[in-house]
């Protein structure tokens, strides 16, 4: 993996957090007014962002109105993932020019009724004002702490990738690895860019190469359980599977992590 040389950050940490704060805020806003694929996927975005930052801070951030904050949009962001598997299926079908009207209309309410439950919860975080936060005098022993953390993911990556690779039938520890990646791919953001450009590309692509075999492990089990109600997705599971294996031989092939560049 290229080395990272980790330097104090160009800007205050407890900032960026208030940022994303606003940021997942707003960005609920405009999810509730349209809550289409993009929207509910850039809220989600901004959530993940937020949460990265906040396990760096919870020490340094006493307020119960913040703790609360963060929670509520945690678990919005849980609900939240069973819509953006339905997005996701949708566009499976749609790609593979499945037709069959019962289905899709099947998978159309199933998502409207978890949007429902999902605008409902939204509306009572709407409420929540964005904390206020003050700047601390921690800097050096956060970031001590952010180098460690990076460090941490870094290893971890480079401990269990080749392993996961070695065996494709490893579904949870993929999909793990693919969380790991993005936690780190998050924190290396707040970074001026220029110092690590190429290890953010590098993480960018592992992280849509373990997004992709993630989305056909969801794709396959869920049409596996729908194979008896209906049968005509049976040509799909197999496509579905085929293209996992494609995947899974492109992240294979996919080694810029684990070489070492200066």
């Amino acid at each position: 993996m290229t080395i990272i040389h980790i330097s104090s950050l160009n800007a205050s940490f407890f900032q960026m957090f208030l940022e994303h704060m606003k940021k997942s805020h707003h960005r609920l806003s405009v999810c509730v007014n349209d809550p289409s694929v993009d929207n509910i996927h850039d809220l989600r975005t901004s959530i993940r962002r937020m949460t990265t930052i906040y396990k760096i801070l919870s020490k340094y951030l006493k307020k119960k109105k913040i703790k609360k904050f963060v929670k509520q949009y945690q678990l919005l962001f849980k609900s939240s993932s069973i819509i953006r598997d339905y997005d996701i299926l949708s566009e499976k079908i749609s790609f593979y020019g499945f037709s069959e009207l019962t289905f899709i209309q099947y998978l159309k309410k199933q998502r409207e009724k978890k949007i429902i439950d999902v605008l409902n919860q939204s509306s009572l975080l709407l409420t929540l004002e964005v904390p206020t936060i003050s700047e601390f005098n921690f800097i050096d022993e956060i970031n001590m702490f952010f180098t460690e953390k990076c460090l941490e993911l870094i290893l971890e990556i480079q401990t269990n990738f080749p392993i996961i690779i070695q065996d494709q039938t490893k579904i949870k520890e993929l999909h793990s690895m693919r969380k790991t990646v993005k936690k780190l791919r998050y924190l290396l953001e707040f970074l001026p860019e220029d110092s690590i450009s190429q290890i953010l590309k590098d993480l960018k692509q592992l992280q849509d190469l373990l997004g992709d075999i993630h989305d056909n492990d969801m794709t396959i089990l869920f049409f596996q359980k729908k194979i008896d109600k209906f049968n005509s997705l049976k040509p799909l599971i197999l496509l579905e599977k085929e293209s996992r294996d494609a995947n899974f031989k492109k992240l294979v092939q996919h080694n810029s992590l684990l070489s070492t560049n200066g």
